[in-house]
């Protein structure tokens, strides 16, 4: 191999380390860190995002950002999550449960 060859094979093996650099960079700024981003929301959803981070910051008792807020939107929830978060008062109660049992006293199986 002459010395043209030799300088080429350098050459292309720098060049191919600077794309190695590259796409390293490029993974490590786009895929792990994952920049931060900015949107535009209304101030009343902003308010309620903070509500929203008060009222986890005492349930958690830690600090919680907008965007852990917004997570904790976005989880799914099951139905048992629910329990006693209903508050009604006992005539409410009442109310609701006779406009059920109307409701069911309506209700009819259709036979085949």
């Amino acid at each position: 191999m002459n010395d043209w060859h030799k300088n080429n094979l350098q050459n292309l093996s720098f060049i191919l380390q600077i794309i190695k650099f590259i796409y390293y960079i490029y993974y490590l700024v786009v895929l792990v860190v994952k920049m931060p981003m900015s949107i535009k929301i209304s101030e009343e959803n902003y308010r309620r995002l903070n509500t929203l981070s008060g009222k986890l910051r005492e349930k958690f008792h830690k600090p919680v950002s907008i965007n852990e807020a917004i997570s904790f939107l976005y989880e799914r929830k099951k139905i048992s999550d629910l329990a006693g978060t209903w508050k009604m008062s006992d005539e409410e109660i009442k109310a609701f449960m006779g406009d059920l049992k109307k409701g069911w006293s309506k209700w009819k199986i259709k036979s085949a």
